[in-house]
């Protein structure tokens, strides 16, 4: 297990397991681990977060659990995202809309470093789905 974090493509990112983490910011950042660290360490819950719009310039990902909010099951995988943004906040979430729309992002339009410094705009969608659970997504603001 390695625990190194480089630069690769001018995007600092860690692997400390290889096992489907990510850490994806710019490396303007690199060089301010500390509001980097803040931002992941403090971050708020997505779901509870009264934001309108968020500008996102980067994100962690990494494989997570999600408990059953009706306590019949046992925990499921999930995805565990936590969203960096230019305002210097973070907010996490265990949504696969959301984590699967952070992945859109960065193969539509690559590396974090290429981004706009104030990263896009983005406004949360909640879809509701059958049984009262809902699919997020983000929506890139036009």
């Amino acid at each position: 297990m390695s625990n190194e974090i480089s630069l690769v493509d001018e995007t600092m990112v860690a692997t400390p397991t290889g096992q489907g983490e990510l850490l994806a910011i710019p490396a303007r950042l690199a060089n301010n681990r500390v509001s980097v660290y803040n931002m992941i360490n403090n971050a708020e819950s997505l779901d509870k977060a009264d934001v309108k719009e968020i500008h996102i310039i980067g994100f962690t990902q990494k494989p997570d659990m999600r408990n059953d909010p009706t306590g019949k099951n046992p925990p499921a995988p999930c995805t565990g995202s936590t969203i960096l943004t230019a305002e210097g906040n973070g907010y996490f979430t265990q949504s696969e809309g959301i984590a699967k729309s952070l992945q859109t992002l960065v193969w539509v339009f690559g590396s974090c470093d290429s981004w706009p410094e104030n990263g896009y705009a983005f406004t949360v969608k909640a879809t509701k789905l059958p049984k009262g659970t809902t699919m997020k997504s983000l929506v890139m603001a036009e």
